[in-house]
C-alpha cells in the first residue's frame, strides 16, 4: 500500500523534472486501478499547463506578426497564471497522496 502512494505522488510531482512521460509510463504499465487513475490524472494536470504555453507561444508570434495590443497581453497573462495555479495544484496533490493513510 505504501508503494502506491509513493508511485501517486511521484506522477503528481513529475510536473518538476519529467512533466508528461513519468506519469504517461506509470498510466501505461501500472497494474492496480488506483495508481492508473492517479496516473493519468497527473497526466492530465501536465498537460494542460503545456497546452497553455504553446498556446501563448503560437498567441505572441501571431501578436508580434499583426499588431501587439495591451488585451493580448492580458490574455497571456492570465493563460500563464492558469497554468502556475495549475502546477501548484499538481504539487498540493502529490502532498496528499504521500501522506494518505
Amino acid at each position: 500500500m505504501k508503494d502506491h502512494r509513493i508511485l501517486n505522488g511521484f506522477a503528481y510531482f513529475s510536473v518538476i523534472f519529467a512533466p508528461v512521460i513519468f506519469p504517461g509510463i506509470v498510466w501505461i504499465v501500472a497494474k492496480d486501478p488506483t495508481v492508473k487513475a492517479n496516473a493519468k490524472s497527473a497526466l492530465v494536470f501536465h498537460l494542460i499547463p503545456g497546452i497553455t504555453v504553446l498556446f501563448t507561444i503560437v498567441m505572441l508570434r501571431i501578436s508580434y506578426l499583426l499588431d501587439f495590443s495591451t488585451g493580448q497581453m492580458v490574455a497571456v497573462s492570465v493563460l500563464y497564471l492558469l497554468s502556475f495555479v495549475i502546477i501548484i495544484h499538481a504539487l498540493f496533490i502529490g502532498i496528499k497522496q504521500l501522506i494518505a493513510k
